[in-house]
């Protein structure tokens, strides 16, 4: 009887563990974008490149197109699912307009990601169309 009881209490302890979300270790850092569409990104190491910043507690991003700020809401799912909702930013006239406005759109087309080590990889299907590197804790 005794061994029934504490298997139940271990099983119930196991059972109502709260479960980290797969994008738990996103958390802190940012994640600088280095591909789009299989082009690399220039990237200058500082808060004017272009990147993102995961809140997986809320399920929001924030970061830079490289001028503007964005800003935006995520789901992520079992098996690499993800989805961004549109992001909402800033609107100053940027130097480089086109890759401002084709980082702005991308983000509707993905659905799916990988992270390893400090490379994520989102894709639409099994194209990547952007590839970040966390840069930070």
């Amino acid at each position: 009887m005794q061994k029934a009881v504490i298997f139940l209490l271990m099983f119930l302890m196991f059972r109502c563990s709260p479960k980290l979300s797969a994008d738990a270790s996103w958390k802190g850092g940012k994640w600088v974008l280095m591909e789009m569409n299989g082009v690399p990104v220039q990237v200058s190491g500082t808060d004017k490149d272009a990147h993102l910043v995961f809140s997986p507690s809320d399920k929001k991003y924030s970061g830079s197109s490289g001028c503007n700020r964005l800003m935006g809401n995520y789901t992520v799912g079992k098996n690499g699912i993800i989805t961004f909702g549109t992001p909402a930013g800033t609107r100053m006239t940027c130097m480089d307009q086109r890759f401002e406005d084709a980082f702005m759109k991308i983000f509707p087309t993905v659905n799916r990601y990988s992270v390893e080590g400090k490379t994520m990889l989102l894709k639409n299907g099994n194209m990547v169309v952007m590839k970040l590197e966390r840069v930070g804790s």
